[in-house]
């Protein structure tokens, strides 16, 4: 009786043969979903010596703010990053570690998906001493979690945390860790649980020897 509405011709025109011959490629977009992309391999980034600062000026700031009972984060941090590039001991960019570390749970997440689960990273604590107390999350990448690191640690990394806490007894230590995969290439981190983090040594899992 009468005409078909406009909202009706336009649907109907949506869906006719017409539509479908011109426009078939789009047509199957709408109707299916594509394929996830594989993420990008990243390679693991290398450590670098730290650029030197003039250590009689640096000595003699954390010399004086030790007499005068200053010990702030950032005094503690800065004798700890004069440590570091007086000793020669390789520093991995943080940033570069946190990209790295997001791309190896991606790919954990290709090719072992998990129904209604997410894999995560994050830092546990090496000691019972270095427990932050701060309630971080495992359930986002990056942070310091209230947990402690429960698998085997090489003896040159316990070297290495044994020669830094002689002279930092303060510093604490942490190690990156992917929750539920078992042998993720574990980087170890120093610094204080509120302050920055340097991130100095890894080792690969699972071809270290412990002795």
């Amino acid at each position: 009786m009468f005409g078909k509405s406009l909202a009706e011709k336009k649907a109907a025109a949506a869906l006719s043969p017409d539509m479908l011959v011109l426009y078939p490629a789009a047509m199957g977009r709408s109707l299916s979903k594509s394929a996830p992309q594989a993420p990008v391999v990243r390679d693991r980034p290398e450590p670098e010596i730290l650029p030197k600062m003039n250590s009689s000026s640096v000595e003699e700031y954390i010399a004086l703010a030790s007499e005068i009972g200053l010990s702030t984060v950032a005094t503690r941090i800065l004798a700890l990053k004069n440590y570091l590039q007086k000793e020669e001991i390789p520093v991995f960019n943080y940033q570069k570690v946190v990209e790295y570390m997001n791309n190896l749970v991606a790919m954990q997440e290709f090719k072992e998906p998990i129904a209604y689960q997410h894999y995560y990273w994050g830092w546990s604590a090496l000691r019972e001493k270095d427990l932050s107390k701060q309630g971080g999350s495992t359930q986002s990448n990056g942070s310091f979690s209230d947990r402690l690191y429960q698998k085997a640690v090489p003896l040159d990394t316990l070297r290495i945390v044994k020669k830094i806490e002689t002279e930092f007894p303060d510093q604490s230590f942490f190690v990156s860790d992917i929750y539920l995969v078992p042998k993720p290439d574990p980087f170890l981190a120093v610094g204080l649980p509120y302050g920055e983090k340097f991130v100095i040594h890894v080792w690969d899992e699972p071809d270290f020897k412990l002795t």
